[in-house]
């Protein structure tokens, strides 16, 4: 209590005189001046308490990016380099978990593969969706590929594979290259691209429904 109110105190006596009215060393007082943390250490300590508490609310999913936004949206605005060094020095990260496989092909719909045995690609657009780990965990992704030239004519990006995410990708398509009246739309059997929805958004189009056969 006593190096407390000296230090309270300092900008009124000097550090001299008030030990001797207190009875204590110089020594003693610089010690205790070390001892004590920094304005900066104690915002870290604080910082790194939430931190935790917004790690372990997303289940440990949440890497430095994620939690930096969720401060920032909190009231606590901080550099993103500090955030990632706390976390680095005490060992919060994130952790991706392995996802059970999930089929998401559907072996009952109609449509044939259309370019089974033929070797002509001219007019051809193929659709499929892959996934990206990440530190933020999985990122799924959906692509249109002009079968001719390989070239990726529609991009689409998403936490979740739905048919929607296929519904953006082909959009992104028609929005770039024009209505594709006419041509062949090739995918594999996955829910995504039997669905309903994502059918009529072909028919709409004009496009005719491809598809690969049951391996």
């Amino acid at each position: 209590m006593k190096y407390r109110f000296m230090e309270r105190e300092k900008a009124a006596h000097t550090v001299k005189r008030m030990c001797e009215v207190l009875k204590v060393s110089r020594s003693g007082s610089y010690a205790w001046k070390v001892r004590q943390p920094s304005t900066r250490q104690k915002e870290n300590g604080d910082l790194l308490s939430r931190i935790r508490a917004i790690h372990a609310k997303s289940r440990r999913l949440y890497g430095s990016p994620r939690i930096r936004a969720e401060l920032i949206e909190q009231g606590f605005p901080c550099g993103k380099n500090r955030v990632a060094r706390i976390m680095k020095d005490h060992g919060v990260r994130a952790e991706v978990k392995r996802r059970r496989f999930r089929r998401t092909t559907d072996s009952n719909h109609p449509y044939a593969n259309l370019l089974l045995g033929k070797h002509q690609t001219e007019g051809v657009w193929a659709s499929d969706m892959t996934f990206v780990q990440t530190s933020e965990g999985w990122l799924y992704v959906a692509a249109v590929m002009r079968v001719r030239s390989r070239k990726i004519i529609g991009l689409a990006m998403g936490e979740k594979i739905t048919q929607e995410l296929a519904s953006s990708a082909f959009m992104d398509a028609v929005g770039r290259q024009g209505r594709p009246e006419g041509l062949i739309h090739h995918s594999d059997r996955g829910r995504q691209y039997a669905s309903y929805a994502y059918q009529d958004l072909l028919k709409r189009y004009g496009m005719q429904a491809s598809m690969s056969k049951k391996c």
